[in-house]
């Protein structure tokens, strides 16, 4: 997994909370031991993070900002954690990729139903002419320092871009190239 170029392990938090009902010293805690946790397991240090549920306020950019991570969102939810069937959670990825955009689509790990739908999503991406990139390869192209990657931001660096590019998030720690 942390072959270069191949994968990307970014934090997500250690306990899984909801960050907003935190403090800011217990967001750092969050943030900072799961960041402890990826480098002790053989994992490089990391930046990027997405907060459990995509719920944030300003206390946890504030967190994100002074602790040097950068926070991601998603562009396309397909709901997998549900454990719909697979042509379900590829429909729904499908139905809510828009053509020439750059996506960020969360799936989780330790569903059976979403690992037989990756090998169906990957061909179908490919044959539409998208690359795969991790979420640092995406967010090279926004040259602000913002802390947030929104929706909005997203859909303008992909407006910045003539290539195609979608990333497969995969929850907790790993991005998926």
């Amino acid at each position: 997994i942390t072959e270069p170029g191949c994968h990307e392990i970014c934090g997500h938090s250690y306990t899984h909370p909801n960050l907003t009902k935190l403090t800011l010293p217990a967001i750092q805690r969050e943030l900072d031991s799961a960041r402890q946790a990826i480098m002790s397991a053989g994992g490089q240090e990391t930046y990027l993070f997405r907060p459990p549920g995509g719920q944030y306020n300003k206390l946890v950019l504030q967190a994100a900002r002074e602790g040097n991570y950068r926070m991601v969102l998603w562009t396309v939810l397909p709901s997998d954690h549900d454990k719909p069937p697979v042509r379900l959670i590829v429909s729904r990825i499908i139905k809510q990729t828009r053509v020439g955009e750059n996506e960020v689509v969360l799936l989780h790990q330790g569903i059976e139903n979403t690992l037989s739908a990756l090998p169906l999503i990957i061909a179908f991406y490919h044959e539409k002419g998208y690359e795969f990139v991790t979420v640092s390869q995406l967010v090279a192209h926004n040259r602000t320092d913002n802390t947030l990657v929104s929706k909005s931001k997203l859909r303008r660096i992909a407006s910045l871009q003539a290539e195609k590019r979608i990333v497969l998030n995969k929850y907790r720690f790993w991005y998926i190239q």
